[in-house]
């Protein structure tokens, strides 16, 4: 069973308040879960729909809803992000990029739809490296 926190108890890890954080970016991506093995057709199309919030201080949020107050599931330090790519080709799926960070992993984004990559691919970068 999950139990979901309320947003305003909630501070990020790096210690940035949430709630004083301005969003750059929102929006509906899938995420693919950690470890997939995209070499094995079974896997090849499993997505996880999540919202995603882009904070000002690098931090990229995603959650089951977009509902205010509910938690994260999770998140990416863009700080921590050294490249985006084109993650077509490790995955065989169109609109899809690949975050590598410097822990040596990579995480992988699709967008919908072509222009939600374009868009994704134009603001996310911007955010690497700049912590």
């Amino acid at each position: 069973m999950t139990i979901y926190k309320v947003y305003q108890y909630h501070v990020d890890v790096q210690g940035y308040d949430v709630i004083e954080a301005k969003s750059i970016y929102v929006g509906w991506l899938l995420l693919a879960p950690a470890g997939l093995n995209f070499a094995n057709p079974a896997h090849k199309t499993r997505r996880q729909r999540r919202f995603f919030v882009l904070h000002e201080h690098g931090v990229l949020r995603y959650a089951l809803d977009d509902m205010p107050s509910i938690l994260p599931q999770g998140s990416i330090n863009m700080n921590q992000c050294w490249e985006v790519v084109d993650g077509e080709q490790q995955t065989g799926q169109r609109n899809t990029l690949c975050l590598c960070l410097f822990d040596n992993k990579e995480t992988y984004l699709r967008g919908g739809h072509r222009r939600v990559k374009e868009t994704t691919h134009s603001i996310i970068p911007q955010k690497c490296l700049s912590g």
